[in-house]
């Protein structure tokens, strides 16, 4: 797989991303291999499990945005994320049935900055998307990703199970940030893959 990566005509840091996110995939296949499904579902959720597949995301993040690899070991985060309240995070996890929206993420504070302990916090995917969002480099690009909507975007329309219009948005990513949606999700419907979403119907105006 390393060999046949490598000779992509990508950049360097793509071929090294893609090669921890397949080296992941390679490893979560022969977890589920070896383990019986009641096994595995044991093992899911697990700070090991956890702090794994983090530990991987955050390297692959960091070739991706060409900033430097995290100096800590896998152990050491580990035992950051201990010390920061992931046992908590993991339990309310595993209570939602693996809700995505309640799984443990780690947010950088400053997003010009790469993943150091100073730098770091433990929080959900819900609010650490939602932290996205807000955030100054967004806000720096503010310009750029307004006449990306404008020329690429096309408006929705949200309404209620029994078709009356509720809300009309400049596009699908609009419409699931005022919502607390998915925009994939939202999009699925006005394409017709999906009924509804989030208890309402969905269209392209």
């Amino acid at each position: 797989m390393r060999e046949q990566i490598a000779k992509l005509k990508v950049p360097n840091c793509r071929v090294l991303a893609l090669i921890l996110y397949f080296d992941n995939l390679r490893l979560l296949t022969y977890v589920k291999k070896f383990m019986s499904k009641e096994d595995y579902l044991l093992y899911r959720g697990t700070l090991k499990d956890w702090s794994t597949n983090r530990y991987v995301k955050m390297k692959r993040n960091s070739l991706i945005r060409k900033m430097p690899l995290p100096s800590f070991t896998k152990e050491e985060f580990r035992k950051w994320a201990l010390e920061n309240g992931i046992k908590d995070l993991l339990d309310n996890w595993k209570k939602s049935n693996f809700d995505k929206w309640i799984a443990p993420s780690v947010n950088r504070l400053d997003d010009y900055k790469s993943y150091t302990f100073d730098n770091m916090e433990l929080i959900t995917w819900r609010d650490n998307l939602k932290k996205w969002h807000s955030s100054k480099k967004i806000k720096d690009n503010t310009f750029i990703a307004e006449i990306s909507r404008r020329l690429l975007s096309k408006k929705v329309v949200k309404l209620s199970t029994d078709g009356e219009i509720l809300e009309t948005y400049p596009s699908a990513w609009e419409a699931g940030r005022q919502n607390n949606a998915n925009q994939s999700s939202i999009s699925k419907v006005c394409r017709g893959l999906k009924k509804h979403h989030r208890g309402y119907k969905w269209s392209f105006a």
